[in-house]
């Protein structure tokens, strides 16, 4: 297969962002490397939260589909230790708090609290996730956030165009496992072409600028 197909199933409105999703689903595989979160948005009727299912299945398959922000750091910083790629579907605006906390999970932070009926042992939560977000607006203002979002527009399905669940995810599902072979070929190609990534300058994020290079090589 190819993981290219991937693409049958979502509504990525560019060829740069699906090339840039792509690369980021082969990053998912590598723990040390900081990489973006991705950040689907778009109108509603996008398939937001089923794209956002679909790469999530591939990278990181699990009952828990979604998870929430929670009312404090403390919340968020289990939600980031327990999950693989958690995914915040749906939201209308991150808080602050919550915005620092995912720019440290990105680029990889620890969160320590006290240990329950200790006065003076604590719990350790420490974390660097590939992250999944979506929301009909970019949800965050916060700049250094901003910084660590691949942000993935997605356009509104036609009408003519939409299917149930049951149909979609039948079909998803049979070709899931080309997907996944695809995922690894194209592991395999990344870590070929990247002792051979020169580029001549570094953004933000560059570690993950290196590797979507040597993926986008490899793909």
């Amino acid at each position: 297969g190819k993981l290219s197909s991937l693409h049958n199933h979502l509504a990525i409105k560019s060829d740069g962002d699906r090339l840039l999703v792509e690369a980021w689903l082969v990053t998912c595989a590598f723990p040390d490397i900081p990489r973006p979160a991705i950040t689907y948005h778009g109108p509603q009727g996008a398939s937001k939260t089923t794209a956002a299912r679909c790469i999530k299945s591939i990278s990181d398959p699990s009952l828990t589909e979604s998870v929430d922000l929670g009312k404090s750091p403390a919340d968020l910083a289990q939600v980031l230790d327990h999950h693989g790629v958690p995914c915040f579907d749906n939201l209308s605006s991150i808080p602050g708090w919550a915005a620092d906390l995912l720019c440290r999970a990105v680029t990889g932070g620890a969160f320590s609290k006290r240990e329950l009926y200790s006065d003076d042992s604590d719990i350790i939560l420490s974390f660097k996730r590939p992250m999944i977000i979506t929301g009909i607006n970019i949800p965050t203002h916060a700049p250094d956030l901003l910084d660590r979002l691949l942000l993935i527009e997605l356009e509104r399905i036609a009408s003519d165009n939409r299917m149930d669940e049951a149909t979609f995810w039948t079909q998803f599902n049979l070709e899931k496992p080309k997907l996944f072979g695809a995922l690894l070929d194209a592991i395999a190609g990344t870590l070929k072409h990247l002792p051979n990534v020169r580029l001549d300058r570094m953004p933000r994020m560059a570690d993950f600028a290196r590797w979507g290079a040597a993926a986008a090589e490899s793909l």
